[in-house]
């Protein structure tokens, strides 16, 4: 084994400060976004909000407007009927779509 130390002076910052405050700058300003950038890709993506907003809306118009038919085909409709009417043909028809 090797008992010689590792020299890290080369990765103190405090060697080159001028270099070392350069890069944070640099580092900074990168991540900082320009609010041009920002209202650019508003823009850009307003018609696509706008249109997956009424796909949405478009989504619940025919349950908003499907008003309940005494002749649906839903089986737990059905045996809500039967359970009131007791008739059994009216269950076994609605369920099996006759």
């Amino acid at each position: 084994m090797d008992d010689d130390r590792i020299d890290f002076s080369a990765l103190d910052p405090a060697r080159q400060p001028q270099r070392w405050e350069a890069l944070l700058q640099r580092t900074v300003e990168a991540s900082v976004p320009q609010p041009e950038a920002w209202w650019l890709s508003l823009g850009k993506m307003r018609l696509a909000v706008v249109g997956l907003g009424a796909v949405a809306l478009l989504a619940w118009v025919p349950l908003l407007l499907d008003a309940p038919v005494s002749g649906s085909t839903d089986p737990a409709l059905a045996l809500v009927q039967y359970s009131h009417a007791g008739d059994l043909t009216a269950l076994l028809e609605s369920t099996d779509g006759y």
